[in-house]
This record gives structure tokens, sequence and C-alpha cells, in this order.
């Protein structure tokens, strides 16, 4: 395991919150990585965002690891801008499979929104979300950032 994840958790750089604190836990979406779930934190008294990293990627394969802590470095670098996802910290199931607890997007991703709601907003909301998206690129890339999802 990566020695700046568990320094930073040991220092508490990085909060680890415990997994009794979450219930009504609902799979909102897969991927090759993991898995994300919506949860009830008791800790922080609303619906977050469990990202979970496949537990066999822990075990099994150390580089999809070290991918999962570059995303924890990187979000934590420019979770201060408003326009990003907030990250909270992390968790560790029974199974020993490692979650990132996220800000909940109630209207899931911009692309699905977008696709949902485009005909429906008028010019100056577009200009606005347009204003916004470009403050948290422009928040990436001072940090040496790229996005590599924007399509």
């Amino acid at each position: 395991m990566s020695d700046w994840f568990k320094g930073a958790v040991k220092h508490k750089h990085i909060k680890s919150f415990e997994y009794e604190a979450f219930e009504t836990m609902k799979l909102i979406g897969e991927g090759g990585f993991g898995s994300v779930y919506s949860a009830y934190s008791k800790d922080i008294d609303q619906t977050i965002a469990l990202k979970r990293l496949h537990h066999s990627i822990v075990h099994d394969n150390e580089d999809s690891f070290r991918k999962f802590v570059r995303e924890i470095k990187i979000i934590t670098e420019v979770d201060h801008n408003i326009n990003i996802i907030r990250f909270f910290g992390i968790v560790k199931d029974p199974t020993e499979s490692y979650y990132m607890v996220l800000q909940y997007a109630n209207n899931g991703d911009l692309r699905n929104y977008l696709q949902n709601r485009s005909s429906k907003l008028d010019w100056p909301t577009k200009i606005e979300m347009a204003k916004e998206i470009l403050s948290g690129i422009k928040c990436l890339h001072n940090a040496n950032i790229v996005h590599r999802d924007l399509s």
C-alpha cells in the first residue's frame, strides 16, 4: 500500500470514516475501477457518494491501487473549488475494500444532466453553467491536472 496513503490517513490529512456510519447504501454506477453508491452519512448528516475500489484491485493489482491513491491526491489538491466534487475522506469496509467518500451530485453526472435537460435550459442558465465548468477546469489546470473525461 502507498506510503503516502498510509501516512495521510495516520496523520489525519485524510479523514477516515467508520463503515457503520453509512446507511441506506444504493448502487448508482459501476465501472472497471469500482462501483459508486449513494448512502446517508450519519457523521456528515447528508447523502454522500461512496466510490468503491474493487477489492481485488487493492490486493491483486498494485498499479490500480496506485491510480486510486493518485485520484485521492488529485482531489485533495482541488476540492477547495466549489465547482469540483468535494472529497470528505475514505472508509474501509469489513472485506477490506476502500471507498472514497464524496459529495453526492443528486442530478447525476453533467453529461446525463445536459442530455436530459439541455433543451429546457435558458441561455442565461447555460452561460452560468459554462462559467462554473470553466472555473473547475481552470482550478484543475492551475494544479497541473488534466481532466481526461471532458467529451
